[in-house]
């Protein structure tokens, strides 16, 4: 869903929108109803790492939520990607692989949070609405 798909009427929140990164189109429709039931309106999505890439250097992103196997670039890769140009911005990785090692790893090049799929509802929301906190915070 880009901002083009909300009812104008409707004021979007965040106000950078939320970056949505992954390749199985179920999964993206789920984060996104989800989110936009919850308040979370102001979303922007992606299948592709490297069009993800491409996108990072031109939009303000208040949160990206990312999966770390898709087409393109990696996860991993994508992440240090985001870490180097946008330092400021929460990085939240929402995957399948639920290897213990790998979340260590993520954690470590700067993610927020590491969230294995499937997603528990309440705790994709509590997390994404903590990252805009600390995106609306600024840095310290």
């Amino acid at each position: 869903m880009n901002t083009s798909d909300v009812d104008p009427s409707t004021t979007l929140f965040p106000g950078h929108p939320l970056f949505i990164v992954d390749d199985e189109s179920g999964m993206r429709k789920a984060i996104r109803i989800t989110l936009v039931l919850s308040g979370i309106t102001n979303l922007f999505e992606c299948a592709d790492g490297d069009e993800a890439r491409d996108r990072i250097q031109y939009c303000p992103f208040s949160v990206v939520l990312l999966d770390l196997v898709m087409p393109g670039a990696s996860g991993v890769d994508l992440l240090k990607h985001i870490r180097n140009v946008c330092p400021q911005t929460p990085v939240i990785v929402a995957t399948g692989v639920g290897d213990p090692e790998m979340a260590r790893r993520c954690l470590e090049a700067g993610a927020f949070d590491y969230l294995t799929k499937p997603i528990d509802q309440i705790r994709l929301v509590s997390t994404v609405t903590r990252a805009i906190q600390k995106w609306e915070a600024g840095p310290k």
